[in-house]
């Protein structure tokens, strides 16, 4: 396989001459060459994201760790700067529609446990980008702190590599599709009141206390805020459109406080 791909880069290089197709070859020799990849697997990153780019050069750079090319709009680090900004743009904008009700603050909360490191390294590791890294052997990929931040890094850098190759509403569709879609996933599934309960449990042998501190809106359309108070005397808040989903927020906001999720 490595000889096919090998005899193709000739037939490439052969043909090109523009200076914009001699960084691409070069690009696909560093790929080729430093790829973290300890298989034979040569998969395009676009079968993985699901988008064609029109500028073949850019998955490259998006893809090319400052270890490989230290000069800025050389690696992928330019790219990751602008898909932060729009990852966050998109996932705000997701976030306001969805809690309408939401102040600013309660908004920022819900953002930074969608775009934080941990996250954001867990779909890019579900998508496999680390697998098209281009990267230094020197680097250690395999000490978990270095691989989290570069797998979070790869998340932005295509992110923002599909915005520069396209527009706002084809990047919208890939976030929301890839990191916001599975958020919601792994939101209904996680039963936030239970995890507290039994923190509760092991930590002051006392269940939490769940009380409605209000109902508002009409019959069809009603919100609930509820009240979870902890045998520490801290007291969290929720709200939801239903008084399971208040408890759920209430809940969650416990946890993060007592750094347990």
């Amino acid at each position: 396989m490595r000889c096919q791909i090998h005899l193709v880069l000739v037939d490439t290089i052969q043909l090109l001459s523009s200076k914009k197709n001699n960084l691409l070859i070069k690009y696909i020799y560093n790929f080729l060459k430093n790829k973290n990849d300890n298989t034979n697997d040569s998969s395009s990153v676009e079968n993985k994201i699901k988008y064609i780019f029109k500028d073949k050069l850019k998955p490259y750079i998006a893809l090319t760790h400052k270890s490989i090319e230290a000069k800025p709009n050389s690696n992928y680090e330019r790219f990751e700067l602008i898909g932060d900004s729009i990852i966050n743009l998109i996932v705000t904008d997701w976030l306001s529609q969805k809690y309408p009700n939401d102040n600013e603050g309660q908004i920022t909360t819900k953002r930074a446990s969608i775009v934080n490191t941990n996250f954001l390294s867990k779909i890019s590791q579900q998508i496999g980008l680390e697998k098209n890294l281009i990267i230094s052997k020197g680097v250690d990929m395999k000490n978990e702190i270095v691989s989290k931040n570069i797998n979070a890094d790869l998340y932005e850098s295509i992110t923002g590599a599909i915005f520069l190759d396209s527009n706002y509403e084809t990047v919208k569709k890939f976030v929301l599709r890839t990191l916001v879609k599975n958020y919601d996933l792994l939101e209904k599934k996680l039963n936030y009141k239970g995890l507290l309960i039994e923190f509760c449990h092991k930590e002051f042998n006392k269940p939490p206390i769940f009380n409605i501190t209000s109902v508002k809106g009409p019959d069809h359309n009603k919100s609930f805020k509820v009240c979870v108070k902890l045998e520490n005397k801290l007291y969290f808040h929720g709200e939801g459109k239903s008084i399971k989903r208040a408890q759920q927020e209430a809940a969650k906001n416990a946890l993060k406080s007592q750094k347990i999720i």
